[in-house]
């Protein structure tokens, strides 16, 4: 039981360190934080913190950091809330003009959702790279 307890207790200082960071607009910090209260939870669930981790990457303009990490949260997702995550990074990869990027993260979520409604735009991008 002391064990448990312990485990929650380390996932507890590193949430709340982390969102004090946050608060305090130490974004690394919180980053820091995030990644190491991932550490501390189940495997299905360590996703999770990379989400936030993304959105802090984004918050200071490290796209490509945010997009891993947006990625790494993607991996952990059931199939449908991964295609419209990976939807989400394709569009951001178009925002930057990173075609083939962008239809690799397309091609990914008409895998795990093909009624994501993606076909016809992936098309017409490789279509016009060729």
């Amino acid at each position: 039981m002391a064990t448990k307890q312990s485990v929650i207790n380390k996932r507890q200082f590193h949430y709340w360190k982390g969102i004090r960071f946050e608060k305090e607009n130490n974004f690394y910090g919180a980053i820091e934080s995030y990644l190491e209260y991932s550490e501390h939870l189940d495997s299905k669930d360590r996703h999770i913190p990379h989400l936030w981790i993304s959105k802090l990457y984004s918050e200071i303009g490290k796209l490509n950091l945010s997009l891993i990490h947006l990625e790494k949260y993607a991996e952990g997702c059931n199939d449908l809330i991964a295609a419209e995550v990976y939807k989400e990074i394709g569009e951001r990869y178009l925002d930057i003009n990173a075609i083939e990027k962008t239809i690799s993260c397309y091609e990914k979520a008409i895998i795990l959702d093909p009624k994501i409604g993606l076909k016809k735009k992936l098309e017409h991008l490789k279509n016009n790279i060729l």
